[in-house]
């Protein structure tokens, strides 16, 4: 049994434990979800903050306030880093899913808003398993190619 250390807050109605679960999103912001990602990736404070291009002082700050918004503790500290607690592994997952979903999303917003100044151009995302990626996708993106229709593929890999 995993035992998921909550960090104390107080019970009263504006304590975001008593909260609706629904409003979760109304407590999260889409930079707290890219720090906890690189903090997870990374292992430490420092090298997370030079990759998101701001303050070790800032990103220790968001994550708090991000462990405070969610009632968890997400990171065990330590002289030699931030190792994720089980909890800290559960929301990062669900985190990098909400901000590959959120990519996708900006692709296709700007495939929708190319294909407007150009109708011939359309944003086809395919998913595969990695046997199928790698001996049978490479010979029907090449008749992809071929197509008149066709002027650019992209791959992308994930």
């Amino acid at each position: 049994m995993v035992n998921i250390r909550r960090m104390p807050t107080p019970r009263s109605p504006a304590s975001p434990r008593a909260a609706a679960p629904r409003s979760l999103g109304r407590r999260l912001r889409f930079q707290q979800l890219e720090l906890l990602s690189e903090v997870a990736d990374c292992g430490t404070l420092g090298e997370a903050a030079e990759r998101l291009h701001v303050s070790r002082a800032a990103v220790s700050k968001a994550l708090k306030e991000l462990e405070h918004a969610l009632g968890l503790t997400l990171f065990e500290r330590s002289a030699q880093g931030m190792t994720p607690t089980p909890a800290g592994l559960r929301v990062t997952r669900h985190a990098r899913l909400l901000l590959n979903e959120f990519r996708h999303l900006t692709d296709e917003v700007t495939s929708l808003a190319d294909a407007g100044a150009d109708s011939g151009s359309a944003l086809l995302r395919l998913g595969m398993p990695p046997f199928v990626a790698t001996y049978i996708a490479p010979g029907v993106l090449q008749r992809l190619r071929q197509q008149p229709h066709g002027r650019h593929t992209v791959v992308q890999l994930q």
